[in-house]
Parts: structure tokens; C-alpha cells; sequence
């Protein structure tokens, strides 16, 4: 059974609630067991990446839609695929994002955000202003760069022909020690 909290409007979710396990073999009836914010499992860092070049906030409002439907689909197939139920609350989060492009980029990587953090809310965060950290960097042809350590999601973005675009949302914030 797949559940879990979704908070709206900056609440805090409660720290106890209970969850059905549905029927066991020995009873017909359902395992009730309390949970706790302890026991939750965390599905950050969540990692994907879209083959596609993202939309900006200058875009059509169609084209921009579909860009926001994309990226929150892409992200909530990867939280199902990690967790099999998520509580959000009012953690802060830290995001990345790269985009691999395959010509130059025509416009600034500062409009290419919005529609992002936009489409994440409700499957990575409860609203946007729980983003306390950005990274956001765009690698077109003919830039050197290159990656001292990779995850292995970044690794298949990174052998992925651009346009690609990787999203990492992680609840480390151990960078605040400087």
C-alpha cells in the first residue's frame, strides 16, 4: 500500500500516525503499527535525469506545462522507484542542476529554474521555499570540464547524448559547515 503525507502551506506534518500492512497470512485482518518520523525512510538523495532540453520561464505557457509535467512525472516514478512511501515535511533541500547541452544555449541557465523547483513540489518538497541551496550549471560544446566523482545516476546522464538534463534534490546540508 503506497501512502504518505503531502503537506501544503508550510505546515508541519504530524510525527506519529499509523499505517495499514494489509492481511497477513495468519489473519484476515490488518496489521495496524505506529510509525514515527524516526522510522522514516528517506528517499534523498533523488536522482534523475530527463533527455531533453529544459524549458525556461520565457517559454510558452503550453510549452512550459508540458516541460513542468515532465519533470514532475520523471521525478515521481524515481521516488516510487526508490521508496514505497514517502512522508514530505519542511526539511530544507539542496538542488542540483546540469544541463548537457548539444549547441549553445540561447538564453541565461538562471531561467531554466523556475519551472523546475516548480514541477518538483508536492513529490520532493512541500514548496520551493524549502530549497535553501541551488547549483545550477549548463556544459555546452567546446567547454572543458570534468567530474572527479560521480553517482551512478549522474554517470548514465553523462553517457546519455545531450540534451539531458540532471536533477539531484538531496537533504545533506553538511556544506553549511564551512
Amino acid at each position: 500500500m503506497r501512502w504518505g503525507f503531502w503537506g501544503s502551506g508550510g505546515e508541519r506534518p504530524a510525527l506519529t500516525g499509523w499505517k495499514a500492512n494489509g492481511p497477513t497470512e495468519r489473519t484476515s485482518q490488518c496489521e495496524i503499527r505506529e510509525w514515527r518520523l524516526s522510522d522514516q525512510k528517506t528517499f534523498f538523495p533523488l536522482e534523475f535525469f530527463i533527455e531533453a532540453a529544459p524549458k525556461s520561464s520565457g517559454a510558452s505557457a503550453l510549452s512550459r506545462e508540458l516541460w513542468k509535467a515532465t519533470v514532475k512525472d520523471t521525478a515521481r516514478r524515481r521516488v516510487q522507484e526508490t521508496i514505497d512511501w514517502s512522508l514530505l515535511d519542511n526539511r530544507r533541500v539542496a538542488v542540483t542542476i546540469f544541463y548537457f547541452s548539444p549547441v549553445e544555449m540561447e538564453g541565461d541557465v538562471d531561467n531554466i529554474v523556475k519551472p523546475i523547483l516548480d514541477a518538483m513540489i508536492t513529490v520532493a518538497y512541500p514548496d520551493d521555499r524549502m530549497v535553501e541551496r541551488l547549483l545550477v550549471q549548463k556544459f555546452e560544446p567546446g567547454m572543458q570540464w570534468s567530474f572527479d566523482d560521480t553517482t551512478e545516476s549522474l554517470a548514465d546522464a553523462l553517457r546519455t547524448e545531450a540534451p539531458v538534463v540532471y536533477i539531484r534534490v538531496d537533504d545533506d546540508l553538511s556544506w553549511r559547515v564551512l
